[in-house]
């Protein structure tokens, strides 16, 4: 045997196994194993440069293989934003990507609601967010700010026509840079019980309804069980209730005044919105509280049983009706009308791709092949059928409306919302947009003192209102 080989299988055998399995006795074999390498280094001395050269070989042909390996496929991280139930569907859309694009390999990462985007925030500002992910819309200034998100307006205007396309506005700030480019959108409309509605003797809801139309249903939808101990059948809930509350009143919780943003907390119309709120959850037990929705699910999983007589809130629920109550007799129609203004009483938000600043150039190039590929026709219509979220390509959402059967009957009444509500936050400028998305969050936390009896009406507006402004002043 070439001595030069019968040394390497020596070095092999008594020097790597204990390191790697990490053994306890790896310090003292190290050593020994050390003494037998430097006495067969003396006694293989005149071996030396060959044993060199075929070492140098071996790197050199692990380094063009390497080469060759990287050079061949493309790694493409990708975080997704989906319920178990759903990742069959992404699997189908990564295997149809990947047949397309032979030199990309799609290595995804699911998850779900708040861990997830948890986990995306804390990876994005530490640099190991995946190359392409998966988030609510409202995110997008507040990540533009931070500089973790790749400026798409160059690739977007070269490859995409905008007036194809929904919610742009959404992803687009006042210089007109694109951020993200959606691949969904969520849209509100009101969601109606047929029987329960026709037990009442009411009549459905039409696109004429005001917000007082629907609060007088409501009132009257709503059911004690026998006895009268607790409320079986409640008449209203919804997606951020007190959101479309204030709406109803023609104005947002913080709004744009001389280029400043101004938060409307302490104003006599949010008042009068979170008055009405408290009353018909404590008072009138038209809403169901937070401990019943604790106790028997979401707002959405009560219409869904049947429990809940009107649903004002986002498509999804759509998906969930379907997987949980398929017989349910319901329709859907819009939003009320604002009791000031002429729009009305909902908002859309997309569901957006980003792509991390920090991926390597061929990363980026490769995430946004999966972009474009993920808004093509098919794959559009595809994700839309499994009722995860309304097409943003125009002719794939206007196909699903026309090909759709059974309920909801007005399915059409998505799209036409968006036309007639607001996005979840406005379009400003990067570091404004983030700080009016903090500034909600932490207004809320306030009022949500007055929604369960710990302080009046009148001091949690105080309190959010000083909140709120605080962070809008210091904006940029």
């Amino acid at each position: 045997m070439r001595p030069e080989i019968r040394l390497r299988r020596v070095i092999k055998k008594a020097a790597l196994p204990p390191i790697m399995r990490g053994d306890k006795m790896s310090r003292r074999l190290t050593v020994f194993s050390l003494a037998i390498v430097v006495s067969l280094g003396i006694f293989f001395s005149g071996c030396g440069q060959k044993v060199e050269k075929a070492t140098k070989a071996t790197k050199a042909a692990k380094a063009t293989k390497a080469t060759k390996v990287a050079k061949g496929k493309v790694i493409l991280t990708y975080g997704v934003w989906a319920q178990p139930a759903v990742i069959p569907l992404y699997e189908e859309i990564i295997r149809r990507f990947e047949k397309k694009y032979p030199g990309i390999k799609v290595r995804a990462q699911y998850g779900s609601g708040g861990p997830y985007i948890e986990k995306l925030k804390i990876e994005l500002v530490g640099g190991s967010a995946p190359d392409l992910w998966m988030m609510d819309g409202q995110y997008v200034y507040n990540f533009a700010e931070r500089g973790v998100l790749k400026n798409l307006t160059k690739w977007f205007h070269r490859d995409m026509k905008r007036k194809d396309y929904y919610c742009m506005d959404a992803v687009t700030d006042e210089q007109g840079r694109i951020w993200a480019v959606p691949y969904s959108f969520q849209s509100y409309a009101l969601y109606y019980n047929k029987d329960l509605f026709d037990a009442a003797g009411l009549a459905y809801p039409t696109k004429e309804w005001t917000w007082e139309d629907m609060v007088r249903a409501a009132k009257k939808l709503t059911r004690p069980e026998v006895g009268g101990k607790r409320i079986g059948q409640f008449g209203l809930g919804g997606t951020a209730f007190l959101i479309s509350a204030v709406l109803a009143r023609g104005i947002r919780s913080v709004e744009e005044e001389g280029g400043k943003l101004v938060a409307r907390y302490n104003t006599p119309a949010l008042q009068e919105a979170l008055r009405e709120y408290v009353e018909l959850r404590n008072k009138d037990k038209v809403i169901p509280s937070q401990e019943v929705l604790n106790t028997l699910g979401t707002s959405a999983r009560l219409f869904a049983q049947g429990r809940l007589g009107m649903w004002l809130g986002l498509y999804y629920a759509v998906s969930v009706i379907k997987k949980d109550n398929p017989g349910l007799r319901y329709d859907v129609a819009l939003p009320p009308r604002a009791m000031v203004g002429k729009m009305r009483t909902g908002y859309y938000v997309p569901n957006i791709f980003g792509i991390t600043a920090s991926a390597s150039w061929e990363r980026q190039q490769a995430a946004w092949k999966f972009i474009k590929f993920f808004s093509s026709y098919k794959i559009q219509k595809l994700f839309g059928r499994k009722g995860q979220g309304f097409p943003f390509l125009k002719r794939a959402a206007q196909a699903l409306v026309k090909e759709h059967r059974g309920n909801p009957a007005h399915l059409k009444v998505f799209l036409e919302s968006i036309k007639s509500t607001v996005p979840y936050i406005p379009s400003y400028s990067e570091g404004r947009t983030s700080a009016y998305a903090e500034s909600q969050g932490k207004a809320e936390s306030y009022l949500e003192q007055a929604i369960v009896g710990n302080v009046s009406v009148q001091a949690a507006c105080r309190q959010a209102q000083r909140a709120a402004q605080t962070i809008l002043d210091n904006a940029k």
